[in-house]
């Protein structure tokens, strides 16, 4: 449980991150940067030597595959709600929300019919036929099929990275730079009515107005 702790730490540094690059990033290069970094995760675990150190291979590991999770999420939450009409902006998050379920379990089957395959073919080269969890495969054959997997994932990672360049490339920023400024109004008088006294106009009416008529006392014989 330790070893994942910089995992989180990670996610709440990259998630402000995000709140202050958002504004000013095209969003092609956030994608891009956390599509990749994720990757790269997965290559520290392709390329992992099990007797090394946590520090070595794991610990960069966690840090690099939080990098997708926050910046993608993050970015593409505030790009759908963007593009869309107020009234269909909880259509598109639910939309949003649909793929990211989709592409997680696509590239979890993906990844684990790779281990699988390369436990049993590993296994049998050793003499053993593994059973339906895999439980009595050799240890080699075990790792080999976590590295496979992990390759599986690294191309997922570079895969995406691509598309976030091909398709993203001329969005630009998709947040703006704070509120935006209040609507100005013209105080210019349209017409000559409306700086002329009630009075005046009552005048040119013809209608009497009190503030303009004196009465006389009235004089007691």
């Amino acid at each position: 449980m330790l070893r994942f702790i910089p995992m989180f730490v990670t996610g709440i540094i990259l998630n402000t991150i995000v709140v202050l690059i958002i504004a000013r990033v095209p969003i092609v290069w956030i994608l891009a940067s956390g599509t990749l970094a994720t990757g790269c995760a997965s290559l520290f675990f392709a390329l992992i030597d099990p007797n090394a150190s946590y520090w070595r291979f794991g610990f960069p590991s966690a840090i690099l595959s939080v990098f997708g999770a926050d910046f993608v999420f993050a970015s593409g939450t505030i790009f759908v709600a963007k593009i869309v009409e107020p009234n269909e902006q909880s259509l598109s998050g639910a939309l949003f929300q649909t793929m990211n379920q989709i592409g997680t379990a696509l590239g979890v089957t993906v990844t684990t019919i790779i281990y699988n395959r390369v436990v049993a073919q590993n296994s049998a080269k050793m003499g053993v036929i593994v059973n339906s969890s895999a439980s009595n495969a050799p240890r080699e054959a075990l790792l080999d099929g976590y590295k496979a997997a992990a390759w599986g994932s690294f191309a997922f990672g570079i895969v995406g990275t691509i598309f976030a360049v091909l398709f993203f490339w001329n969005v630009g920023i998709v947040a703006d730079h704070g509120a935006p400024e209040p609507d100005v109004i013209d105080s210019t008088p349209s017409s000559a009515s409306q700086t002329m006294p009630t009075s005046a106009i009552d005048l040119e009416k013809g209608v009497s107005n009190s503030r303009f008529i004196t009465r006389s006392p009235s004089i007691e014989s």
